[in-house]
């Protein structure tokens, strides 16, 4: 499975992604599970999903730099969360990547996804009227709409505590696409909770990363 990028953004964060190459049978020996892990991939019938799961673990372990037992549970806010190491991170894969970010001092996120036609199909779901008002009318049209729905997920799982409306509690703003690799801003506003969000994307040739990092939520 080879490490397409790894990113280090500052001394306590840093992502990673890799294009998957491998079977499930592959990536087994690199892992190490506990009994629950054990029962629950061996309940994924779907080959290519199973395989998915098991490679962002094998980028986990590679981020982190480790060839022990990482622990993982999700919390009650279904949020992925490492319990033998102070780390926070978000896990994303689809199809041919996979890609994770962590920091041991901020809450991230981090979002990767092929550019479908179905997406222009359902963009007035969780994009706003401005954010369609600037849309551009050329080829860009969907990776643009590809771009909010990744900003949208970022923060989602940043926010990490569910009942956010796509289209109510976020925003994305304007912004030129730029061919490979770029920044726009995005912000989530629900109750007291009220943040911008710096966001930052690269093209994996028909496929996007998108990653963020809050850096209002700093651990102790």
């Amino acid at each position: 499975m080879p490490l397409v990028e790894r990113i280090v953004l500052d001394a306590h964060t840093s992502l990673g992604w890799w294009r998957i190459t491998e079977l499930p049978t592959d990536l087994r020996p690199r892992l190490v599970f506990s009994k629950n892990e054990e029962e629950f991939v061996a309940r994924i019938s779907n080959e290519k999903r199973r395989t998915q799961w098991m490679a962002s673990r094998v980028l986990l372990k590679t981020l982190i730099g480790t060839d022990g037992f990482v622990e993982m549970f999700v919390d009650q806010y279904g949020r992925p969360e490492v319990e033998n190491f102070d780390l926070r991170i978000s896990i994303s894969h689809t199809h041919d990547y996979a890609a994770v970010i962590l920091s041991d001092r901020y809450t991230v996120g981090i979002d990767v996804e092929q550019v479908k036609p179905d997406l222009d199909r359902i963009k007035g779901k969780f994009m706003r009227p401005d954010e369609l008002a600037h849309m551009p009318d050329d080829e860009d049209a969907l990776t643009y709409v590809l771009l909010h729905w990744s900003a949208k997920e970022v923060m989602y799982k940043i926010y990490a505590r569910r009942k956010l409306d796509f289209r109510e509690h976020m925003g994305v703003h304007p912004f030129e696409l730029q061919p490979d690799k770029g920044v726009f801003h995005g912000w989530t506003a629900k109750g007291d909770y009220d943040r911008g969000f710096t966001m930052h994307y690269r093209r994996l040739g028909d496929y996007y990363v998108v990653w963020a990092v809050d850096t209002e939520s700093e651990l102790d």
